[in-house]
C-alpha cells in the first residue's frame, strides 16, 4: 500500500504527462494503474481528487469507489489517503466493502467506516469500525461486532 501511495502523488502532480509509448512498463516491473472520471488536483492545498468510477489496479490488491482523496505533505509525500463511496478493496483471499476507508502511509492504518464488513473463505465479519494495522498485520473490530459463518455441505463458496 505504501508503494501504491507514492505512485498516486507522482501521477496526481506531474507537471505534464509523457507521451503513451513512454508509459510502457519496464521488465519485472510492477505497475499500478488508477482510473476515473475526472481528477481535481489543488497545488495550494496538497490535494487530489478523483472522482467517478475510481479503480484503484495494482499487483496485490484493487480498490474501487466513488471517490479517493490524497492529502500530501510539504514535502509532496502522501500523507493520507481516504476513499469513499461504495469502497471495495480486494486482496487475495480477502476482500471489504465499506462506505468509508481512510489510509495512513506512515502508520500502516487502515480504519474502514460506515457500514463497513470483510469477507474471507466463506465468513464474513460485521463491525461500526474496523481497524487494520498493516505492519502488525493485525485487524480490531469495533462495537457490534457479528461474525457469519457460510457451512454449506463442503461449499466453500465465496460471500
Amino acid at each position: 500500500m505504501k508503494r501504491l501511495a507514492v505512485l498516486l502523488c507522482m501521477i496526481s502532480f506531474l507537471p505534464a504527462l509523457k507521451a503513451q509509448e513512454d508509459l510502457t512498463p519496464e521488465e519485472g516491473e510492477k505497475v499500478t494503474e488508477i482510473t476515473s472520471d475526472r481528477l481535481d488536483a489543488d497545488y495550494r492545498n496538497k490535494k487530489a481528487v478523483f472522482t467517478g468510477n475510481v479503480k484503484v489496479s495494482d499487483p496485490d490488491m484493487t480498490l474501487t469507489s466513488e471517490t479517493l482523496i490524497l492529502w500530501l505533505t510539504d514535502e509532496d509525500e502522501i500523507r493520507l489517503i481516504e476513499a469513499e463511496g461504495s469502497v471495495v478493496i480486494r486482496m487475495e483471499g480477502l476482500s471489504s466493502q465499506s462506505g468509508k476507508a481512510v489510509y495512513n502511509p506512515s502508520t500502516g492504518k487502515l480504519e474502514l467506516t460506515d457500514r463497513p464488513q470483510v469477507s474471507r473463505k466463506g465468513s464474513i465479519l460485521q463491525a461500526k469500525k474496523f481497524t487494520y494495522f498493516q505492519l502488525e498485520d493485525r485487524l480490531k473490530a469495533e462495537d457490534g461486532v457479528r461474525l457469519l459463518n457460510f457451512q454449506n455441505d463442503g461449499d466453500k463458496r465465496e460471500p
